[in-house]
């Protein structure tokens, strides 16, 4: 048996038709060598071996900010790895691939993982050079909720444009898009009334990386964050993410104050009419309970491509 141990390049991230699929970057790290108790034979769950792992994230960088926290810290994900094959044993190395995959997913910002490990020192009877297993994970889609809002320059531009964006982001899939509501300022009482949608989608995304999608797009549109309750050319806030509870400084889920707020209540029950929050209720319950005062039904009603 070969006892050379080649660092090959990782497997490639699958090629994807997916919409805006360049917005990840490819992080690899290679040759991350540890040595673990994994396989069916008694001498390979007793004496160990060592194994090999070659990994590929696709990230979605939040915000593309230059810190750490915007993307993968690949320092802290080989050191996890190394714990997975130095963890509980197990038959196949399948299994282990699958569970190396797991640990990088759990970084919120890797959307996406290819891994390949090698077990070089496998017990085969006949001269080789190396065994290897590749897998490639994406996370599950998950159903989320957004509210958008607009009240400068062009509102309902601002909407339909909002709307186009993400259905090209990647990871993103628009399924409903609420009527158009005219909204009474909260907050700050002397700016222009707001124009309001909810749009659902499914997506592959974690909330952090959604976050940082709709943060580019808010960019996009010139969104200046200088007043709390201001106007603003497009805000986008995710109302919830399946029955994720998170809190976090620049997240919470599900939305603290969408229970109060009839101009997200309101449109979220023309798309999604049995929903409901996660410890609050259901969104129809809730909206009675605000009411309907400031949110005006319009003519208007937005497509999922973003057409009028």
């Amino acid at each position: 048996m070969s006892s050379a141990v080649p660092v090959d390049q990782p497997a490639p991230l699958p090629p994807s038709a997916d919409r805006g699929a360049h917005a990840l970057d490819r992080i690899s790290v290679t040759g991350i060598a540890a040595t673990g108790h994994h396989g069916l034979l008694p001498d390979e769950r007793h004496d160990g071996q060592s194994f090999v792992v070659d990994v590929t994230c696709g990230v979605l960088r939040r915000d593309r900010a230059d810190s750490l926290r915007s993307t993968v810290d690949y320092s802290e994900l080989a050191v996890a790895i190394v714990a997975d094959v130095e963890g509980e044993p197990v038959n196949l190395i399948e299994t282990l691939a699958e569970r190396i995959a797991a640990t990088c997913l759990a970084r919120p910002m890797v959307q996406r993982v290819s891994v390949r490990v090698h077990k070089p020192h496998a017990p085969i009877p006949v001269a080789f050079t190396d065994v290897t297993v590749d897998i490639e994970r994406r996370r599950p889609r998950n159903r989320a909720v957004l509210s958008l809002g607009s009240n400068l320059d062009d509102p309902l531009g601002h909407l339909t444009g909002g709307v186009a964006q993400l259905r090209r982001a990647f990871g993103v899939e628009v399924v409903g898009v609420s009527s158009v509501y005219r909204t009474d300022p909260v907050g700050v009482r002397y700016q222009p009334d707001f124009l309001n949608i909810v749009v659902l989608i499914d997506t592959e995304l974690s909330p952090q990386a959604l976050l940082s999608t709709c943060h580019d797009i808010e960019r996009d549109h010139e969104r200046q964050r200088e007043t709390v309750h201001g106007p603003r050319t497009l805000d986008i806030d995710i109302v919830s993410f399946a029955d994720v509870r998170l809190d976090e400084p620049d997240l919470t889920l599900p939305h603290p104050r969408a229970r109060e707020r009839g101009f997200v209540l309101i449109p979220w029950l023309d798309v999604e009419p049995e929903a409901e929050i996660p410890g609050e209720g259901t969104v129809q319950e809730l909206a009675t309970r605000v009411g309907r005062e400031g949110v005006h039904p319009t003519a208007w009603r937005i497509d999922t491509d973003g057409t009028l």
